[in-house]
């Protein structure tokens, strides 16, 4: 087997990884995360900041050979015939975290009425059609076709892990706490 030292790209200060080591600290606690990250460190990934964009190029120009990365940014640049391809693990693996974003209404706020229409806007069927189409995330409302491309939702929900949220905020502190013990951040 070939090695990986120096082959493999990541982006650790962009949420989306953050998030990551956050349900790696859920599900294994930050000693086992700590110990993932030292062995990481020890393949000398090449950290693309937080651009996915950019370490996805490095990968097609043959600079590294692995990337971790979100789903998105593999259709992404696949539409543009990259050879690149996503790989899953067993269900409930980390490497599978799927990752919703939400929006609400500050109780504070002086425009209900507009954050609501907005808020409707956004998952209406044009909105999540666009997101899906145009940055390949996965819509919140049912009845959109989806590219073959993608894994089907309902697979995405399968192989996630499974992660109580109400722990993620002091896990992405951890997280990066552990990052900056690391000298990554």
């Amino acid at each position: 087997m070939t090695s990986l030292k120096g082959r493999i790209g990541w982006t650790v200060s962009y949420p989306s990884f953050q998030d990551f080591l956050g349900v790696m600290i859920a599900k294994y606690g930050e000693a086992t995360t700590r110990t993932w990250i030292d062995g990481m460190k020890t393949l000398q990934p090449k950290d693309y900041k937080t651009s996915n964009v950019g370490m996805l190029e490095a990968m097609r120009a043959g600079e590294i050979d692995v990337a971790l990365t979100n789903h998105y940014y593999v259709q992404r640049v696949n539409r543009l015939s990259y050879p690149i391809d996503t790989y899953f693990f067993k269900n409930g693996d980390v490497g599978n975290l799927g990752n919703a974003t939400g929006a609400g209404i500050l109780k504070t706020s002086k425009n209900q009425a507009s954050a609501a229409r907005f808020l409707s806007a956004l998952v209406a069927k044009d909105a999540q059609t666009f997101f899906l189409s145009v940055n390949f995330e996965y819509p919140v409302i049912g009845n959109i076709l989806q590219p073959t491309t993608m894994l089907p939702y309902a697979d995405v929900v399968k192989r996630s892990p499974k992660v109580d949220p109400t722990v993620m905020p002091k896990n992405i502190e951890k997280a990066q706490k552990l990052l900056r013990d690391a000298g990554l951040l």
